[in-house]
């Protein structure tokens, strides 16, 4: 899936688990091997950028400049039930 606002974390066969934190929530999700996550910011106002920490355990991901919109998630490019974000 190819998406504007789109950022995708992908987990290879032989790769190991890891876990995106995504802020400010503090929401944590886990990749597992063969799988990806994908964060899709909508209906946003203005121009909007991602914002990466990394770390030995996971990666934290900002929505940088986000003053009011939607974040989806979609595992393995289906639509995720477990996180769907307003921020104002």
């Amino acid at each position: 899936m190819v998406e504007k606002n789109a950022i995708t974390f992908i987990a290879y066969k032989n790769d190991s688990p890891f876990t995106v934190q995504l802020e400010p929530e503090a929401i944590m999700l886990t990749v597992n091997p063969g799988e990806e996550l994908t964060f899709v910011a909508k209906n946003v106002l203005h121009e909007f950028s991602w914002a990466i920490r990394y770390a030995d355990s996971g990666i934290q991901l900002f929505p940088e400049t986000f003053d009011y919109g939607r974040i989806e998630v979609f595992r393995n490019g289906t639509p995720s039930t477990e996180l769907d974000f307003l921020y104002e």
